[in-house]
């Protein structure tokens, strides 16, 4: 229950920051919240890459009842979840398609960055941006914006 929610509070999110309503969901509201927004900025374990599709496809139904949308609405929305899934495992993959900020907390995190601990955190930065550009790209990949 615990990873379900996780990935429910990342629709939610998504949906609340997108258009600033976590019910209001559209085929092209999955297509950027699969092939983009959460390659570039979330890092999930591979079991939540797996899980995510059905847990999304669980939510829109929800929000489609919520709502009351046409049966045909939902359809659509839920055949998004099916065209987008094989981009959205891909992407999750592919480091070039990750966001400046979720590939420095993944090196953070390959370095066993303790995050609940400012100081360190604070002087792993001061080190990170101490090394010469080249090598902060190449442990980072080149900084995608979003």
């Amino acid at each position: 229950l615990g990873r379900t929610t996780d990935l429910v509070r990342w629709a939610i999110d998504f949906a609340a920051d997108y258009h600033g309503d976590p019910l209001r969901w559209s085929p092209i509201v999955v297509e950027l919240f699969l092939a983009d927004w959460l390659p570039g900025k979330v890092n999930l374990e591979a079991g939540e890459v797996e899980a995510l599709p059905g847990v999304l496809r669980a939510w829109l139904r929800f929000v489609g009842q919520k709502r009351s949308f046409e049966a045909r609405l939902v359809a659509e929305t839920l055949a998004a979840v099916d065209a987008y899934e094989a981009d959205f495992r891909e992407a999750m993959a592919d480091s070039s398609r990750f966001g400046f900020a979720k590939s420095l907390a993944m090196q953070m995190q390959d370095d066993s960055m303790d995050f609940s601990d400012d100081a360190a955190v604070k002087a792993w930065i001061d080190d990170f941006n101490g090394r010469p550009l080249d090598e902060r790209i190449e442990r980072t990949g080149s900084p995608r914006l979003h």
